[in-house]
């Protein structure tokens, strides 16, 4: 867990607070995104917890301990940081790079070579080919793999990432979004997560907390930031397509479940239960179906129709 309290940072010479009377708690486990227009404070905030800026006022705790009583070094050492320049060295290998970290604490070199080989393999990267190779050799999709490779080495329990997919080309983002989404479902790390994209903060917060001016505007689930707004910066900065974004955030699933009896039905067209409630309307449009049923695991478990949705959708609205 993670727990700013009344954090403050002033810059020399400049009046203006750059982060302003911060409070704000994330969970262990959760991906907390913060984000907010350029200079709003989000990335201040996120180097003063790994104290590559020091706070002008107020207290930052991890697990319980305020982080000024750690060494800087060995409090950075033991939180992955991966940013959108990546920060690969490029006279060492993919393997070196990966092996930085593991070799600072002393790990043997059996040991380092089995945890590189390791992490290639949870990002989708054959160790066996792409381990000795250089960065400049390199796609930008791969570098970036092999930046939060090198932030995962020694299984840290918390990770800051400031805009890490920001620097590849959008499929080659997706691609990269939808994976570490994946290894998250495992790993559950406590993880602070900048963009400027609030459709990427949607996809990946668990939280997400809406900076402005060095201020915190919203702190709530993606869900309830598109529901209820806080005002109208909040309604601005997410964009007049709201109701297109909260129906990514519903799956089929939810509102199939509402289906009581399945007697006597015979699908034509079914999909999944994981799909999107955007997913699955696109899917009865395309088939010209009414209603379409919802398979998990490989079997017909509800119906969803357009009836559905949209009574599902009034009833999140309180219409």
């Amino acid at each position: 867990m993670i727990e700013i309290d009344g954090v403050s940072k002033r810059y020399n010479g400049q009046g203006k607070l750059a982060v302003d009377n911060l409070s704000i708690k994330i969970e262990a486990g959760e991906i907390c995104v913060f984000i907010g227009p350029s200079g709003c404070g989000k990335s201040t905030t996120l180097r003063m917890i790994n104290r590559m800026i020091e706070p002008s006022n107020g207290t930052i705790k991890i697990d319980g301990e305020d982080i000024t009583k750690s060494n800087p070094d060995k409090l950075r050492m033991r939180i992955g940081y991966v940013i959108q320049q990546i920060g690969l060295l490029p006279h060492k290998t993919v393997g070196e790079n990966i092996a930085i970290v593991p070799r600072l604490y002393g790990w043997p070199k059996e040991l380092i070579e089995k945890r590189v080989v390791e992490l290639l393999d949870t990002i989708g990267l054959d160790a066996a080919v792409e381990k000795d190779k250089y960065p400049s050799q390199l796609s930008g999709g791969q570098m970036q793999r092999v930046g939060v490779a090198r932030a995962m080495a020694v299984d840290p329990s918390i990770m800051l990432m400031d805009e890490p997919f920001g620097a590849v080309d959008p499929i080659a983002r997706t691609r990269l979004q939808d994976e570490f989404l994946r290894l998250q479902k495992n790993m559950k790390k406590t993880i602070c997560f900048v963009t400027h994209d609030i459709d990427e903060a949607i996809k990946m917060g668990d939280k997400i907390a809406i900076f402005n001016e060095g201020k915190l505007v919203q702190f709530d689930t993606p869900s309830n930031i598109l529901t209820n707004p806080a005002g109208d910066f909040v309604k601005d900065f997410i964009g007049s397509d709201r109701l297109a974004k909260r129906l990514k955030l519903i799956s089929a699933g939810e509102i199939a479940k509402r289906i009581d009896s399945l007697s006597g039905c015979e699908m034509m067209h079914a999909i999944e239960h994981t799909a999107s409630i955007q997913e699955t309307m696109s899917f009865m449009i395309e088939k010209d179906a009414e209603y379409v049923g919802v398979i998990n695991k490989g079997k017909l478990s509800g119906m969803i129709s357009f009836a559905d949705i949209r009574s599902y959708m009034n009833k999140r609205a309180g219409v």
